[in-house]
C-alpha cells in the first residue's frame, strides 16, 4: 500500500491515527467536564455551609432567649408566691386599707403641723 493517492489527513503515513486524537480531545472534555462538576459541588457545599452557619447562629439565640425567659419565669413565680403569701396581703391590709385585726386598738401620731387643731365645742346643755 502506498500513500499516493490518498489524500493527507485520512490515514495517510504523516498523519496520527484518529483514535488518539479522538482520546485526548475526549479526555479534554472529559476534564473539564470533571472540574465544572466538582465547582458546582463545591458551590453548592459553601453555600450549605453558610446556611447551616446561619441556622446554628438563630439556634443559639433562641437558647439564649430560652434562657433568659426560664430565669425570668422563676422569678416571677417567686413574686407571685411572695404576692400570694399571708404576711404579704396582711401587711397591704394595714397599710393601703388600714385594716385592724378584731380585738385590735390603732394609735395613730400626729405630726406637728399636719393635723387641726381639736375645737371646744361651745354648746350649753339646756336640759339642765
Amino acid at each position: 500500500m502506498s500513500s499516493v493517492g490518498r489524500p493527507k489527513g485520512r490515514g495517510g503515513k504523516g498523519d496520527k491515527p484518529r483514535s488518539s486524537r479522538g482520546k485526548r480531545t475526549w479526555s479534554k472534555l472529559l476534564a473539564a467536564a470533571a472540574l465544572a462538576y466538582g465547582f458546582v459541588i463545591i458551590m453548592s457545599f459553601g453555600e450549605q455551609f453558610m446556611q447551616l452557619r446561619s441556622i446554628n447562629r438563630n439556634i443559639d439565640q433562641v437558647q439564649q432567649k430560652i434562657h433568659y425567659m426560664q430565669q425570668k419565669n422563676k422569678e416571677l413565680t417567686l413574686e407571685i408566691k411572695r404576692l400570694q403569701s399571708d404576711a404579704y396581703v396582711e401587711r397591704i391590709a394595714r397599710e393601703k386599707l388600714g385594716l385592724v385585726k378584731p380585738g385590735e386598738t390603732v394609735l395613730l401620731q400626729a405630726e406637728v403641723g399636719k393635723g387641726r387643731p381639736l375645737q371646744k365645742s361651745n354648746k350649753v346643755d339646756d336640759t339642765e
